[in-house]
């Protein structure tokens, strides 16, 4: 008897144990999504479009690991922090109404590529809602993960190379030989 005892107190010791590390795990995951939120957005001052509570903060992680799995949400919000702040109950109904349209799973991965297909609104609730998406919402979120980690350096460069006509057209200096210069 004494042996039975004993092994159930070392059965629910470890019970314990795991439900706690169970508890700092999910509390790490949210740290980390808060903290690439706030690594960003910390100059958001209450009452500014990207200022959330904590507690506000909590709920919409909680739905996107709910979702999407804890490991996926955590880098949704270090690929885009401000996906932490849009609105949860639109979460599901998108991603059920993308599910209808792509499938569950390449829904989900279409989500992860482009977090702010997050923001998008429930079907039914007009133009660029869930429900109005087609392949080109598919495509443009291979676009937005290839060109994440180069967003900044390819808009500049876009930049440049748009504005090239427009240099062009108010000195009335012909584009190659504005070009030549450049190589000098």
């Amino acid at each position: 008897m004494m042996r039975f005892v004993l092994a159930l107190i070392v059965a629910l010791a470890a019970l314990v144990c795991s439900a706690d590390a169970m508890a700092v795990k999910k509390a790490t995951a949210f740290n980390t999504a808060v903290s690439a939120y706030r690594n960003k957005y910390s100059k958001s001052k209450p009452g500014t479009f990207y200022y959330r509570e904590e507690a506000q903060l909590k709920k919409t992680f909680a739905e996107m690991a709910k979702l999407y799995g804890e490991e996926n949400a955590v880098k949704m919000v270090k690929d885009e922090p401000a996906c932490i702040i849009w609105n949860p109950q639109n979460f599901k109904p998108s991603l059920d109404a993308f599910s209808e349209i792509f499938g569950e799973e390449e829904a989900k991965a279409m989500v992860m590529r482009n977090p702010n297909l997050l923001s998008v609104p429930r079907p039914g609730s007009g133009p660029g809602s869930a429900d109005k998406a087609d392949d080109k919402t598919m495509q443009l979120s291979y676009v937005v993960a290839w060109t994440r980690p180069v967003g900044a350096q390819l808009l500049t460069t876009l930049a440049l190379l748009l504005s090239i006509p427009v240099i062009e057209g108010a000195t009335g200096v012909p584009r190659e030989q504005w070009l030549s210069l450049l190589q000098q």
